[in-house]
């Protein structure tokens, strides 16, 4: 919950603007999207039906014009709807680059 808390903290530093906050998509192939995957598995229960997952989705989020926080947004798309998941910088490329 790191990555969430420090979203909230850039939110609060720029007044409670959501406008003021852009999303920028990041590559991700097939292994680091299994990467992820088996990474909330271990992280969450088990309870979940991880196979209702279609597609595994991540982005930056950037405040302004180009100050970056350190909070990356995970969504795993199952159909119309998704789950989300904050991660930091340095969590993220933890798990992608094992």
């Amino acid at each position: 919950m790191k990555g969430y808390d420090n979203l909230m903290a850039s939110m609060k530093n720029a007044g409670g603007r959501k406008k003021a906050f852009k999303m920028k998509p990041i590559e991700l192939n097939k292994t680091k999207k299994d990467l992820i995957l088996e990474h909330l598995k271990t992280e969450k229960n088990n309870s979940f039906n991880w196979l209702a997952v279609t597609d595994v989705e991540a982005s930056n989020i950037i405040r302004g014009r180009n100050s970056l926080v350190d909070c990356i947004k995970v969504v795993l798309r199952m159909g119309n709807t998704g789950m989300m998941h904050h991660f930091t910088i340095d969590e993220f490329n933890s798990i992608v680059n094992k």
